[in-house]
């Protein structure tokens, strides 16, 4: 007989009357399978668990930017407001002053 049927060539200890490692039967397969599975739902939830979380927080943060940008659209309303009207009180106290109104109306007539 050759080394390797002994099992002489092998790891694994040999006792009088043992087939050798290789006419053995091996383990099932599906021994793993169960972890397996068990794994791949695992991952499976935690990946539509960051899914619904990734979602929401998304839509939270778009709200809060249109949030955002309602309050800038308003702030910015009321200064163009507020500027407006002191424009108007400008143009008023100078169209109400005799001397600046007399000066304007002749300069007016003087360029056409």
């Amino acid at each position: 007989m050759d080394d390797e049927s002994q099992g002489k060539g092998s790891l694994e200890p040999v006792t009088a009357g043992s087939p050798p490692a290789a006419a053995r039967p091996r383990p099932p397969a599906r021994g793993l399978a169960v972890p397996i599975a068990v794994f791949a739902c695992m991952v499976a939830v935690v990946v539509v668990a960051g899914l619904l979380v990734y979602r929401r927080q998304a839509a939270d943060v778009r709200a809060q930017q249109g949030r955002e940008l309602e309050a800038i659209r308003d702030l910015k309303a009321a200064e163009i407001s507020r500027w407006f009207a002191d424009e108007q009180t400008s143009a008023r106290a100078a169209g109400d002053n005799p001397i600046l109104a007399s000066i304007l109306h002749e300069r007016s007539h003087n360029l056409f």
